[in-house]
């Protein structure tokens, strides 16, 4: 049985531009008492914040579970299924640092360490492409 371990999210480049940009719109919609700029804008910070507060991936012995903030659904995969990561490069890091393929779907994550991250969930992939090579296929299948 593998240890739980937890990944702090990190905040990608691309976020961290639209969050002074939209920091800026609200401080001018507040300052110019314009609502319908200040409101919608002070939400959307608010989702950002909670976002870079709350966000962690937690990699458990068979499942990792993606977790963005109390206002968005948790996402769990199951490593089983998972088909690859890799580690994002060049300018497609503005959007997050690790790629991971999961049963044709893809998922952009942004661990604080991307490499300790993808190392654990590619040793995590071995092991259970390992124990479903010694179950004959049943391991790590949802019932």
């Amino acid at each position: 049985m593998m240890e739980k371990r937890v990944f702090k999210e990190a905040l990608p480049p691309a976020y961290k531009l639209a969050y002074v940009v939209i920091a800026a719109l609200c401080v001018v919609g507040a300052w110019h008492k314009l609502v319908a700029l200040a409101v919608p804008a002070a939400v959307v910070l608010l989702l950002i914040t909670d976002k870079l507060t709350k966000g962690e991936y937690t990699l458990e012995s068979q499942v990792l579970i993606m977790r963005r903030g109390r206002f968005f659904r948790d996402k769990t995969l199951l490593v089983a299924s998972i088909g690859s990561v890799r580690k994002r490069t060049g300018s497609a890091r503005m959007l997050g640092n690790v790629e991971v393929e999961c049963l044709g779907a893809r998922y952009i994550l942004n661990p604080e360490n991307p490499d300790s991250f993808t190392e654990c969930l590619a040793k995590r992939m071995d092991e259970a492409r390992a124990a479903n090579r010694a179950t004959g296929g049943k391991a790590g299948q949802q019932p």
